[in-house]
């Protein structure tokens, strides 16, 4: 078959080096002049290496990997010491190294059986991820039967509340210290108070780097080298790939997907088309307005701000605890601000306790940035998909620029006196420049009602019209589940049969 895939992020690619290998012939157009959508690296800063959207390593499906000899292809990933630092109001902080044993934490007030209900509260997510984990390959999977799974392994305050409760409502049935809900809360991507997060949290946890499950770590040259050992993967198969090829629409025969018209005007048929945009792209851009499914359109996004920075900038707790700046360092807003903002952000309104998830890759990464200085890469956890009503542009997303510095400043008082350059990535950005149709880099939200058999089928109304992309099953972040699912389906469908991912071919 002639199979052409829009878009070349990591799902794209994915998809493509099953159905190639499976003898198909396999194109995949780009608008972009590179490949890798959300995950890629550009050079912003003249000299320094960043990862623009996506961040963080772990997320991608070893079998996935191990299939498409992407460590073969020139990925080269690595783990840090210690995991992670997380900030928190009053100066108070949970502090985890990468060896063997309990968190240093200043916390208030902690009894014995609150540091023991937070230890069970992490083992026990930790057993859920497990679980969970082979079921990204099992796409007819409902929430029911994962809660069952939960049951009959006896995690039932995991079971309870993975779908009908937030992940608030787990937590305290462990602890009721308030720092530590707050430091729970940045591990999911949804607000913490609301129901679903629980999933979140778990999908975050089904993370694995060099082989150590729940581990998330970095890629060496940044994130855009995952995608780029993808292409040289699918490259070796056979898949033709077109960068700065822009789709104008989906050509339809009797309902049925025939081919691809460009937006140079030229067309070119297919006996199957595969979509790796989001759902709002495709069906509200791409096709014809009639048979349009009914999709929530996101309230809440996420940005990013890179910096340039002369040397590292000293914050104040970091040194007080001894940090060496390397892994992952989150600035955590109260509960009280994280339950606020969950109504205010999708009211189109900023953030009163902004969620900053950061790192220094260039404290172990000698590409990030010139020898001598240093890179910041700033998450902003929730931010709204449009400002007031109003479309994010070049003017108004200086607002998320003065609202990281002002809290950056907090942690770090001569912070600004360190930044050479910045650079916004606001939910605008990730709309135009990605062609990310209403800035949801998740495409539909991670919550209850999208997960599991809510997600969006592979398979769409049109005949030979397929998605892959992260609306679909299991949902968010670099995974490659969705891409192999989508070319799996896509060969149950045409009579094939595609082996398991991570067996050998």
């Amino acid at each position: 078959m002639k199979v052409g895939i829009i878009g070349a992020g990591h799902n794209g690619l994915v998809c493509a080096f099953y159905l190639a290998k499976q003898g198909h012939k396999v194109s995949i157009f780009e608008k972009r002049s590179e490949v890798g959508g959300l995950c890629l690296s550009e050079e912003l800063f003249p000299g320094f290496k960043v990862s623009t959207v996506a961040s963080y390593f772990g997320m991608l499906r070893s079998e996935v990997s191990n299939d498409m000899e992407l460590e073969k292809f020139g990925l080269e990933t690595y783990l840090t010491d210690p995991i992670e630092v997380v900030m928190l109001p009053n100066n108070h902080f949970v502090f985890t190294p990468r060896e063997e044993g309990s968190p240093a934490m200043a916390v208030g007030t902690l009894s014995e059986s609150e540091l023991a209900g937070w230890k069970a509260f992490w083992s026990d997510l930790g057993k859920a991820a497990t679980l969970i984990y082979p079921l990204y390959f099992q796409p007819q999977t409902t929430q029911n039967q994962v809660v069952e799974i939960l049951n009959t392994a006896g995690l039932d305050k995991v079971a309870k509340n993975i779908f009908s409760g937030s992940l608030f409502d787990l937590l305290h049935e462990y602890v009721q210290n308030p720092s530590l809900l707050a430091a729970a809360a940045t591990c999911t991507p949804g607000f913490a108070n609301k129901k679903g997060s629980v999933f979140g949290c778990i999908h975050h946890g089904t993370a694995k780097t060099k082989d150590e499950f729940g581990a998330w770590g970095f890629v060496k040259g940044g994130m855009g080298e995952i995608t780029q050992a993808m292409k040289r993967s699918c490259q070796a198969q056979g898949v033709q790939i077109f960068t700065e090829k822009s789709i104008n629409k989906v050509l339809l025969n009797d309902n049925k997907a025939s081919g691809l018209q460009f937006a140079d005007g030229q067309e070119e048929s297919f006996d199957l088309v595969v979509s790796n945009t989001d759902p709002f792209t495709l069906f509200q851009k791409l096709l014809p307005e009639k048979e349009q499914p009914t999709i929530e359109q996101p309230t809440v996004s996420a940005g990013k701000v890179h910096f340039a920075l002369s040397a590292l900038p000293p914050f104040t707790l970091l040194d007080q605890i001894k940090h060496n700046y390397k892994g992952v360092i989150v600035s955590a807003p109260s509960i009280d601000h994280v339950i606020a903002d969950s109504e205010l952000v999708p009211q189109g309104k900023m953030p009163q306790g902004i969620m900053l998830t950061m790192c220094f890759p260039s404290t172990a990464d000698e590409t990030a940035a010139p020898a001598g200085k240093q890179l910041l890469t700033v998450d902003i956890h929730y931010l709204p998909a449009t400002l007031e009503g109003q479309p994010w542009n070049e003017k108004n997303k200086q607002v998320i620029l003065d609202a990281v510095l002002t809290r950056l400043k907090e942690l770090s008082p001569d912070f600004e006196s360190y930044v050479l350059a910045s650079h916004v990535v606001s939910p605008g950005d990730i709309e135009n420049m990605f062609s990310v149709r209403h800035a949801a880099c998740w495409h539909l939200p991670m919550t209850a009602d999208y997960t599991f058999e809510k997600r969006l089928a592979y398979a769409t109304s049109y005949e030979n019209l397929y998605l892959c992309g992260a609306s679909t099953y299991p949902g968010g972040n670099v995974t490659g589940a969705n891409g192999f699912n989508c070319a799996q389906t896509i060969v149950k469908q045409t009579s094939g049969k595609l082996p398991t991912a991570g067996a050998r071919q």
